[in-house]
């Protein structure tokens, strides 16, 4: 009980590629995790393992895991700008914003996985530590997991009453309030209530054309567990997860304009006497256009239960059982990163009235170029069954998995002061408000096993393997709302399209037909891996390792004017070969871990352009060959008592190999053959120092630091034939963050000072060409405040 509240409290404990450091004695801690789905240490475990505490993730500041990437080399972040989190693992990333796309990161939570990147935007809230496994994860992780998978396993109900409460103050009117309440209902029944909210009322992003602000925060998550012992040989874990965010969306920074003056010299006019650029390296600056509320409006439910049955020392029956619903309701963003022009300007109310036949459209007070509004449900289910044994030579693990789901999603696209969507129609007409609606339903099944072979006292083998089925039915479509297109697509291809209905031409009909696109996605596929641990002595090992990884194809979300636009990308594949060893050092008071991969990648999927009568528009597309090599090492140390010291870093070398496609800007196909991956740094570090010592009998003082670095990358393609355009290059960035407080020897309360990014370092995680105009999204400038902890047990 101590020693838990003891990480608890301080705060100071650092959970790092598997090993933590015990403050009472210079050894380095024993770190047990589940990567498995069984209980080991993880330095016994051949695989990439980065993991933190929970108390690490708080003092480092990990409200979400898009703050994971700045702490972890291998793993990036992407705003897309929609809503939807790209993450990326050792160059292996999904770059697209359709709410149904998944993630080749798969996201869980007590081994139950997170359908979508969308569902991922709730708060981090009690938890007991994160453990992050790089490479394909198919075999024991099936769903998706070609990058990588992140598991959160949560603090779970006590047997003895405990309770907890964090307060947390910082700049831009920042409040943070965390608390948890643990203990028993009965002889065999324990629950624990968990609770966490973030308030800000004060943005801390300004505006370069006016005197306003953006980024408030507005964020709850609620959890209850409820753990029983049915018998003595049945146990049962109940999740009810809640969480609502109606923080504002954050608006990107305009940098360069991407439009000729010649397209509609009326639009561009306007254009330039009301939009500003500011290419400047200000965290805070961007822009938005007034009038519009940016905010989200997300909810989330999620009900898990987890059923564990004994059946002998040797065999176990585990049940996972899942069911979510997720909701967006009308959520607001911003994409041209400019203010948009008054209404009241007289040559803007003609526009508008030029805008439709009838001349309906209103807007507020401003004409916008570029914004989103986006209204979803997504419904998820999954079943796992799976029996788990071992003898004195082998330990085995086999199941079944079953997951459904279904998305609807209605996305109302504004484009009312944009050159390149007000052609149709004279100087005003054409493309500047379109709904385009998507519905998905998928089903998921797959039988899997995983064996490990104890071929003598130092040679372990494991072998393993999922077969897995996917489906999905696809129905897709764009509207025109206020009939200018419907009348140009009626009058121009005979499409029969009336105002209000779809417009999308139908690509397999002669002549042209307006209306819903429809496809399907029928995919087997069969991951594996094969691992050599070799056991050299009691403080080292070296392993060898083959994996093979799918991920499922993906349906696009677009404004499409064909059917093509909306065609599936079929399912990825990747082949690892890793080699590692992990070791201890000085009598284990240092552990250092290092692995070398190479990545054989085939069909990765990504959004790019296809020709069409219309210019290049946007697709999906898989690109034929690509590959990926790498390093990384993890180095913990206790040098001395009350210090502890951890290193890591990565290089990664990303090239495609074969494909033709476009540029951002570019009209034309091109041979890309050579490039980078997007998004994806060569060199990434991480440092993390604390120490403490006592200051007096009653209390124990702590200071603690953390460096991260990150290399340059690129947000395109690029090759020989078509050089990288600077303005889509992420330039290295350099974040620090310091920490100090005191904490009571009776292990009761903390208090600390921090600041994170506390050299207000500018830093961009996206940077793409939006309508008119190149736009990147920005990380915080400097956050400073204190914490307050105080515990009852």
């Amino acid at each position: 009980m101590k020693k838990k509240l003891l990480c608890s409290v301080i705060g100071s404990t650092v959970l790092f590629g598997g090993v933590t450091a015990n403050v009472s004695a210079l050894v380095l801690e024993e770190v047990v995790v589940t990567a498995q789905k069984r209980s080991q240490n993880v330095n016994d475990i051949g695989m990439s393992i980065t993991a933190y505490s929970g108390d690490t993730l708080n003092q480092l500041g990990v409200s979400g895991t898009d703050d994971l990437a700045v702490i972890t080399p291998g793993l990036t972040y992407t705003d897309s700008g929609a809503g939807t989190p790209v993450y990326t693992m050792r160059g292996i990333g999904f770059n697209e914003s359709s709410l149904q796309s998944t993630s080749t990161v798969g996201v869980y939570n007590d081994e139950v996985a997170t359908p979508f990147p969308v569902m991922t935007n709730g708060p981090l809230m009690d938890i007991e530590r994160v453990e992050i496994l790089k490479g394909p994860q198919g075999t024991l992780y099936g769903r998706n997991t070609t990058g990588g998978a992140i598991n959160y396993i949560v603090n779970k109900p006590t047997e003895d009453f405990e309770a907890g409460t964090t307060l947390g103050y910082g700049n831009f009117n920042t409040s943070e309030v965390e608390g948890f309440v643990s203990g028993p209902l009965g002889d065999s029944v324990s629950a624990r209530l968990s609770f966490k909210t973030t308030q800000s009322s004060e943005g801390w992003q300004h505006s370069v054309s006016r005197d306003d602000k953006l980024g408030e925060q507005d964020k709850t998550g609620v959890r209850l567990l409820v753990a029983a012992d049915i018998t003595a040989d049945i146990d049962a874990l109940l999740s009810i997860n809640v969480w609502r965010d109606k923080s504002d969306s954050l608006a990107p920074q305009a940098i360069q304009q991407s439009y000729q003056k010649a397209t509609n010299t009326a639009i561009t006019d306007k254009m330039e006497q009301y939009w500003s650029i500011d290419s400047s390296n200000d965290s805070s600056a961007a822009d938005w256009t007034e009038g519009y509320d940016h905010k989200v409006n997300l909810e989330s439910q999620a009900v898990s239960f987890t059923l564990n049955w004994q059946f002998n020392d040797n065999l176990k029956l585990t049940s996972l059982t899942s069911m979510s619903k997720f909701e967006d309701d009308g959520s607001i963003y911003n994409r041209d990163g400019w203010g948009g022009a008054p209404v009241s300007d007289p040559e803007i109310e003609d526009l508008i009235t030029k805008l439709s036949v009838d001349g309906g459209f209103t807007p507020e007070s401003h004409l916008r170029n570029s914004g989103y509004t986006q209204a979803a449900d997504i419904d998820a289910f999954s079943q796992e069954l799976r029996l788990s044994g071992d003898t004195d030579q082998l330990t085995w693990l086999a199941g079944i998995y079953y997951s459904s789901d279904e998305i609807d999603s209605t996305t109302f696209f504004e484009s009312g002061l944009a050159s390149n969507t007000n052609n149709a129609g004279g100087a005003f007409g054409g493309f500047q408000a379109l709904n385009y609606l998507t519905n998905q339903d998928g089903q998921s099944w797959s039988v899997f096993a995983n064996t490990e072979w104890n071929l003598s006292d130092q040679l372990k083998l494991t072998v393993g393997a999922r077969h897995t089925r996917d489906e999905k039915d696809f129905e897709g479509c764009t509207s025109d709302i206020y009939g200018d297109m419907s009348v140009l697509f009626a009058t121009v291809f005979g499409s029969g399209a009336v105002p209000g209905d779809c417009i999308t031409l139908l690509a397999d009909t002669t002549p042209f037909t307006s209306g819903l696109t429809r496809n399907s996605i029928d995919e087997d596929s069969t991951s594996g891996k094969v691992a050599l641990d070799y056991i050299v002595n009691d403080d080292s090992m070296v392993y060898l390792s083959y994996s093979r990884g799918f991920k499922s194809g993906s349906f696009p979300s677009l404004a499409a004017t064909t059917g093509v636009q909306l065609d599936p990308v079929v399912q990825e594949k990747l082949i690892a070969y890793e080699l590692g060893f992990k070791t201890a050092l000085f009598d284990g008071s240092a552990q250092l871990n290092a692995a070398a991969f190479y990545y054989d990648y085939a069909d990765k999927q990504l959004l790019t352009k296809i020709p069409s009568i219309f210019g290049s528009i946007f697709t999906l597309a898989n690109v034929p060959e690509s590959d990926v090599h790498g390093v990384e090492f993890d180095l913990q140390m206790q040098p001395m008592e009350g210090l502890f010291v951890s290193l890591g870093g990565s290089y990664l070398d990303t090239e495609v190999k074969d494909f033709t496609g476009y540029t951002q800007t570019g009209l034309t196909a091109v041979d890309l053959s050579g490039s980078e991956f997007p998004f994806t740094p060569s060199v990434q570090f991480t440092a993390i120092v604390d120490y403490e010592r006592p200051v007096s009998d009653k209390l124990i003082g702590f200071i603690g630091g953390d460096i991260s670095y990150s290399g340059s990358s690129q947000t395109d393609y690029a090759s020989k034939e078509a050089p990288l355009n600077s303005v889509f290059e992420l330039d290295s960035y350099t974040v620090v963050g310091l920490r100090i407080g005191v904490r009571s020897t009776d292990e009761t309360w903390s208090a600390s000072l921090w600041g994170r990014n506390v050299t207000d370092e500018f830093y961009a995680n996206n940077i793409l060409k939006s309508t008119d105009s190149i736009i990147r999204f920005n990380g915080m400038p400097a956050t400073y405040g204190a914490t307050f902890s105080y515990n009852w047990f």
